[in-house]
């Protein structure tokens, strides 16, 4: 596709008109992702011929060639959401600010992640991967072009708004708009992510030669040797000890501030939690001044300390708190490191302690919580595995039905976790239960034999009362309850594609009152429930035990208040593991994304640690790995010319990159 021609103007505008084009781009690149990903499954489907049109990949077929130009705006209208969510801060490290505060775990920012969800993040985490592998280089300088153009003074890999990773995240979120079911949508996330990942390199390549063409100068930036693979989100040491002198060298005291902006934001510190490591700046520089404390920096406690505060902020964010003992602990510490001498290794010693204190004073307020909602947790997760299971049950069932995509939608989705609701409360052999299974087979009659008139009039209505009040008996807010229903009418009402007013006299009147049932396939509803009605999480005594290979050691031994590193939510963030039960089947992690706390079954947490999606944060890890950010990848910044209190951010306004 040719280069969109965009006038290069001064300040922002020049960032908004660079945004514009590569929207406009995106919708001419997108159609082309759509057709690979259709070749792709259709490939997948000629290799498994056994599995007939009701396997996954037949039906993520045809649910991605009934209408690609849909696909493709879909696509799109999720990639500019999560384009402008990325932006919306004003700087490389800002989009934090806002979030929860530490201690505070909202009470419903519960996280169920699935075996089904797990597979996702891994095609997510592949794709991501792949492309970063291949593009690397032009990913630095759009990056640092991106960075100018948004005013930013040092290089920041977050300046690009079409990262791959949030790419494919864009993928995830519009195919789970759609709610197919969950292994329909594992195959249409992993069709497209492969797609996506063949057309990015392009794509970037085309936005390079943009700024090329319209004389953009890039933020200064060095490449500290030629790039030959994407930087790895996660860690790859293993030694648990401290900063030791046979990593990699310390920064000098000019480069200090370059090392506390990299590692805030590579591992997405809090805007709340920024000025504690500010404090320690000066302390830290100070420390390197002289070539004889440079040379046992190493060694000193002021690196576990930052370490520490980057780990405990990475998760909990906000450290301070003026009313506990523990803040008051860690801002005592502080005062005395700010008036210690570089050699005095007591006062940094106190604030890791102190910064201890606090971090587990968190981690018990939050214990505490999870240990009381346990119930409620374990249910969710119940609650998560029985509306899977629907799911794939009434999506065997719509094989075959030409429903429009607003009815699969609310079947799929929110009427599933209406069902999952009654078999949770009131049990699958129940009439409740029993009469909600048989709304499904009502609404695909309505649409395998269509009636006209006042008749589709009348059981549509009927149809939408019964769907209300299982909606509300679930729980169901009342505008959200208007919001499914809303779009439910208008299908019901206009299909096949026009309003239905008036009886069509070609038909015969349906010769009984009631609803209209199929007679060409068997009910749902009489078809009975596939999935047990109670789901047990701890494994049976007739259960084999499971392998003992690394996973599953690490798993079984992973101790409560660990600090981890995982690939959740299409994203690396920091976790902490802050409750198990006591068989070990059920896992809850906290982290600062959302508020959120995530529960994980030890199948799924497994399969993270298999997929190398999960692993714990060593100590000293944190610093370590800024270091070598700072000493050996192709991402750099200019180090800071020395303004205390910058976080690494460059004085510099030379143009142009240091090849």
């Amino acid at each position: 596709m040719e280069a969109v021609q965009v006038p290069v103007i001064e300040g922002s505008e020049a960032w908004g008109s660079f945004l514009k084009a590569a929207v406009k781009d995106a919708h001419g690149w997108m159609p082309s992702v759509i057709a690979a990903a259709a070749l792709r499954l259709r490939e997948l489907a000629a290799l498994t011929p056994q599995g007939g049109s009701s396997s996954p990949v037949q039906a993520a077929i045809g649910l991605i060639e009934t209408d690609p130009s849909q696909w493709s705006r879909r696509l799109v209208n999720q990639l500019v959401k999560l384009m402008l969510d990325g932006l919306s801060a004003a700087g490389p490290t800002a989009g934090s600010a806002g979030r929860d505060r530490a201690g505070q775990v909202p009470a419903r920012a519960l996280s169920i992640v699935s075996d089904e969800a797990v597979d996702e993040e891994i095609a997510v985490a592949r794709s991501t991967q792949a492309v970063e592998a291949e593009a690397e280089p032009v990913l630095l300088e759009l990056a640092a072009l991106c960075s100018s153009l948004r005013g930013l003074p040092r290089v920041s890999p977050e300046a690009y708004p079409l990262r791959p990773g949030l790419v494919a995240r864009a993928v995830r979120n519009a195919v789970t708009e759609l709610q197919p079911p969950a292994r329909v949508r594992l195959a249409l996330v992993q069709a497209l992510t492969h797609a996506i990942a063949r057309e990015l390199p392009a794509v970037y390549r085309r936005h390079l030669d943009w700024m090329d063409r319209w004389g953009v100068q890039p933020t200064p930036y060095s490449v500290k040797r030629p790039p030959s693979h994407a930087r790895a989100e996660s860690f790859q040491t293993t030694s648990p000890a401290v900063l030791s002198t046979t990593r990699p060298s310390l920064p000098g005291h000019a480069g200090i501030a370059s090392l506390l902006g990299q590692a805030s934001e590579r591992f997405d510190i809090p805007a709340e939690a920024l000025p504690l490591l500010q404090r320690l700046q000066g302390p830290l520089e100070r420390l390197m001044q002289t070539p004889a404390a440079a040379a046992a920096a190493a060694q000193h406690p002021a690196w576990q300390l930052l370490d520490r505060l980057l780990t405990a902020a990475a998760v909990h964010g906000e450290l301070r708190d003026a009313q506990g003992p523990a803040g008051r602990a860690l801002e005592a510490a502080l005062k005395s490191i700010e008036s210690a001498g570089p050699s005095d290794a007591g006062p940094f010693e106190a604030a890791i302690a102190a910064v201890d204190f606090r971090a587990s004073s968190l981690l018990e307020e939050q214990a505490d919580w999870v240990e009381r909602e346990a119930d409620e947790i374990r249910a969710a997760m119940d609650l998560d595995t029985l509306r899977t299971r629907l799911r794939a049950q009434i999506g065997e069932h719509l094989d075959g039905v030409g429903v429009p995509p607003a009815v699969r939608q609310f079947l799929l989705g929110a009427w599933a976790m209406a069902l999952a609701h009654s078999a949770t409360a009131e049990g699958t052999d129940s009439a409740q239960f029993g009469a909600q299974m048989a709304l499904v087979d009502e609404l695909l009659a309505l649409f395998e034999k269509p009636v006209r008139g006042s008749r589709h009039l009348d059981i549509a209505k009927r149809l939408l009362t019964h769907a209300r009040l299982g909606l509300v008996d679930a729980g169901w807010a009342p505008d959200a309850v208007s919001s499914e229903l809303g779009r439910l009418k208008i299908a019901l009402l206009e299909w096949p594609g026009r309003p239905v007013a008036a009886a069509d006299p070609t038909r015969k009147p349906a010769a009984t009152p009631g609803a209209v049932t199929p007679t060409s396939r068997p009910r749902l509803a009489d078809s009975g429930f596939h999935a047990p009605s109670t789901i047990t999480t701890a494994p049976t005594a007739s259960t084999p035990p499971p392998p003992a290979d690394e996973a599953e050691q690490w798993v079984e031994t992973l101790p409560r208040g660990a600090y981890c590193r995982m690939f959740l939510l299409g994203r690396w963030m920091t976790t902490r593991l802050v409750w198990t039960n006591g068989s070990r089947t059920m896992f809850v992690f906290t982290s600062r994304h959302g508020g959120r706390v995530h529960a994980i079954s030890r199948q799924s947490l497994r399969k993270l640690v298999d997929s190398g999606l999960a692993e714990v944060v060593q100590p000293g890890q944190f610093v370590e790995t800024a270091v070598k950010d700072l000493a050996s990848p192709a991402w750099a910044g200019v180090p800071s010319t020395g303004t205390p209190g910058a976080l690494g951010r460059s004085d510099s306004s030379r143009p142009g990159a240091q090849p």
